[in-house]
């Protein structure tokens, strides 16, 4: 199995690092093999610490990450997250699922909200909208820590729209938002033994070895680039959410 999961995490990884998505591939293939939705959510943030880390390095390096606000978000995100771990082993799968399809509609209005440019160049919004994107991330913790797959193609948006970032440095500034994030529920799920350790690790490793190679070459093409493969993995993830 360890083969398999190393394999899932560096494809994913190539894309998922920069745009997210890779919790809807990975999440239902460890469900698919053998693994309960929870522990499955579980097991995949340790390995999702591969992308981050690999990802904060590489966007760093080029200058795509804006660390306050990155901190800032890290802090609401975990505050939500902690609360979404005491309800997420609690939830019966029917819930889980209904909930995914729940969050599928929100993906696609974003999408369709989204206008041509936006992320392409960045822009200074108010405070107003500033402080609207931060109280997001309080529900986008909870979500991540339930559902755990699409949270980051959803992050992405809110420091799109609500902090008037480009595509890259959302990408790079979700990446500080989202390992602190991880890290937390890692702590959380740990506890409560729900993570299996060697598949985490696995899937670390894949992740890692993915992500340095897919940022790299998003870096090297730009926020167009990157705009039409977030959009491209945004229809993507609404159709594997339906099924």
């Amino acid at each position: 199995m360890l083969p398999i999961v190393f394999l899932l995490g560096f494809v994913t990884s190539l894309y998922a690092v920069n745009v997210g998505g890779g919790g809807l591939i990975i999440i239902p293939t460890l469900i698919f093999l053998g693994f309960s939705p929870h522990e499955a959510v579980a097991t995949g943030l340790l390995g999702y610490w591969g992308l981050n880390i690999v990802g904060i390095y590489k966007f760093n390096g080029a200058k795509k990450i804006n660390w306050k606000i990155g901190i800032i978000g890290a802090a609401i995100i975990s505050m939500g997250s902690l609360s979404g771990s005491f309800l997420m082993i609690r939830i019966p799968v029917t819930f889980f699922e209904k909930l995914i399809g729940f969050f599928l509609i929100i993906i696609l209005i974003i999408l369709l909200l989204s206008r041509e440019g936006l992320g392409i160049r960045k822009r200074e919004l108010s405070k107003l909208k500033n402080y609207i994107g931060y109280s997001l991330f309080l529900p986008l913790g909870i979500y991540a820590a339930i559902v755990g797959a699409g949270g980051a193609i959803l992050a992405s948006y809110i420091l799109v729209f609500f902090f008037g970032l480009t595509f890259l440095e959302s990408s790079g500034t979700r990446k500080v938002t989202l390992f602190v994030n991880a890290f937390v529920l890692v702590i959380s799920y740990g506890f409560h033994g729900i993570i299996n350790w060697p598949v985490g690790f696995a899937l670390f490793v894949g992740n890692a070895i993915g992500a340095y190679i897919g940022s790299s070459f998003a870096i090297s093409k730009g926020d167009k680039y990157m705009r039409v493969l977030l959009i491209a993995m945004t229809v993507v993830s609404a159709v594997i959410l339906v099924m």
